[in-house]
């Protein structure tokens, strides 16, 4: 008698749990790389995944709805959102371009543009960066020290808490954070109490 193939029905299984879930059946997301950086909340694996940081926003760099949207709201002129948006990318693109990653999901895998959502963790120690905080926001995940990108580019004052239930894992995190980058008048805010002046 014939064992019922169990190693296939398994497989088939998890590959449709991983399909309904939104994540890319065989994808490596304990070991990624990043590609690039899209903006400073947003970046691109090498296997082609875009990765949107969950329970961050970062100013917008691009044109888009959103870039409009956040002028009209806040009565700020859109160049200097953008030049804002820039400063972001570019503290992002100097935290993470071409390092490996480590993600985190929460609820929901999946925003409405298809990107992952994702919490970002780099290994730790990494070499000192030009122009950047002498350390970022350091977590222990599985018994060893990773940096944790999400809260460490609103700890330099580079992203504002962006809040989507059902993903509010971190959000108190990112609500004291950003807390402290105001009060410190860093990244972002430095410039803005400058210009007050």
């Amino acid at each position: 008698m014939r064992k019922p193939p169990y190693k296939l029905l398994f497989f088939v299984l998890a590959v449709g749990a991983a399909l309904v879930a939104g994540i890319t059946p065989h994808a490596n997301y304990r070991d990624a790389v990043v590609a690039r950086v899209y903006d400073g909340d947003t970046i691109q694996l090498t296997n082609g995944d875009k990765v949107r940081l969950i329970g961050i926003d970062t100013p917008e760099l691009h044109d888009s709805d959103k870039l409009f949207a956040d002028a009209n709201r806040t009565g700020q002129d859109i160049v200097k959102i953008k030049a804002m948006g820039q400063r972001a990318y570019q503290f992002t693109n100097r935290w993470v371009a071409g390092q490996k990653v480590r993600l985190e999901f929460d609820v929901e895998k999946r925003d409405k543009y298809g990107r992952i959502l994702a919490y970002v963790y780099l290994p730790f120690p990494r070499p000192p960066l030009s122009r950047s905080p002498r350390s970022g926001y350091i977590v222990n995940l599985d018994g060893k020290k990773w940096y944790f990108l999400n809260a460490t580019i609103v700890q330099a004052g580079y992203a504002e808490p962006m809040t989507i239930p059902p993903n509010v894992k971190y959000a108190h995190i990112f609500q004291a954070l950003s807390a402290q980058a105001h009060e410190y008048k860093l990244g972002l805010w430095e410039e803005k109490a400058r210009k007050k002046k």
